[in-house]
């Protein structure tokens, strides 16, 4: 059986066992899920290339047109990069016979990784890749908050700097247990503390106080409730007022996962009522107890793990291109109120 317990999964995905190429990296838990998603790709990629190429789909635009992913697999990079690596967010139609084309056609020095959500032990695609040796199930389980102090430990010391008790917990406090995001906000703290040896309290507070946190947060509840008008506002006005992109962009994200996992919480036959008021207080957004409600309700799984993505992959290149990126930023932000509209139209 090629399944990786929660447990065992960090170890595993630094060292995958020899002859695994094709990996299911599932759970509960989003953030976790893309950062062992990436780690599977780099240690088991190509060794002659510094990066490997990687290209991501949707499971469900694959099982359109299955023979996509074997002409992309086997055309060369413009530059010679070699063999790319695959990462494929899943969705509602089976993947498993390209997986099994795959599994025969021999490709392993192209490494697949699959991103699914919460998957029992009898869902289809998980007893494929539990049954197969060259492939791996990796669960990745909710983490609790002695789990994400351990990692600001972890990060601290690779980083070499110290961060005080205090410090770390008004961390754990404002980001609550999003991994992806604590993560993020860990690189941009020690970037813009580069030259101290030790991060204390006023620092942390310091940094979370140079964007307007309210404003940020309104501009994303407005996005993902499909005020449409309002957030182009947003959007006209940022040239003549304070914007940080990478801080709406943290916080769309911080939204986009909090609905994602609420919503699989529900799903598993937790409390609707309790999942609503954790996802509130994480959100901070009490008083917008009615539309978040609605947004929950309206919450499609594909549709948020696509948010998460871009979002996620907008904060990486904020570090090359910052202005650039707050105009994308812009785009998805309005992108996502349109959505959010036609959905509350078609629902009247």
């Amino acid at each position: 059986m090629a399944f990786v317990s929660h447990r065992q999964a960090d170890l595993y995905v630094q060292r995958p066992a020899a002859g695994q190429f094709l990996f299911l990296v599932f759970g509960t838990n989003s953030g976790l899920i893309s950062e062992r998603a990436r780690q599977l790709l780099r240690c088991v990629r190509n060794p002659d290339f510094s990066e490997p190429r990687i290209l991501i789909y949707s499971g469900d635009t694959l099982a359109s047109d299955p023979h996509s992913l074997l002409n992309e697999i086997n055309s060369p990079g413009l530059f010679d990069e070699g063999l790319p690596a695959i990462r494929i967010l899943l969705g509602s139609r089976s993947i498993i016979p390209i997986l099994e084309t795959i599994g025969r056609s021999g490709l392993s020095e192209t490494p697949i990784v699959v991103e699914g959500g919460a998957l029992k032990r009898s869902s289809p695609i998980r007893q494929w890749f539990e049954s197969r040796s060259f492939a791996a199930a990796i669960e990745c389980a909710p983490d609790h908050r002695k789990d994400l102090s351990c990692l600001i430990d972890f990060e601290a010391r690779a980083a070499g700097i110290a961060i005080e008790t205090d410090a770390k917990e008004y961390l754990l406090n404002i980001l609550g247990e999003d991994r992806l995001l604590l993560l993020l906000e860990l690189e941009k703290l020690f970037l813009y503390k580069l030259n101290q040896t030790t991060i204390n309290l006023n620092d942390t507070m310091e940094l979370f106080s140079r964007s307007s946190t309210l404003s940020h947060q309104s501009t994303v509840l407005e996005s993902f409730s499909g005020a449409v008008e309002r957030v182009i506002d947003v959007v006209h006005n940022a040239t003549n007022a304070p914007f940080d992109g990478q801080s709406v962009a943290i916080y769309a994200l911080r939204h986009a996962l909090g609905l994602h996992r609420a919503r699989t919480l529900i799903d598993q036959g937790n409390s609707s009522d309790a999942v609503l008021q954790n996802l509130l207080r994480a959100l901070n957004a009490v008083e917008q107890r009615s539309e978040v409600l609605n947004q929950l309700r309206a919450t499609s799984m594909l549709r948020q793990e696509s948010l998460i993505a871009s979002f996620y992959e907008l904060l990486k290149a904020t570090r090359d291109a910052a202005t650039l990126v707050d105009d994308r930023i812009f785009r998805e932000l309005i992108k996502a109120a349109k959505i959010r509209q036609l959905q509350k139209r078609g629902s009247a």
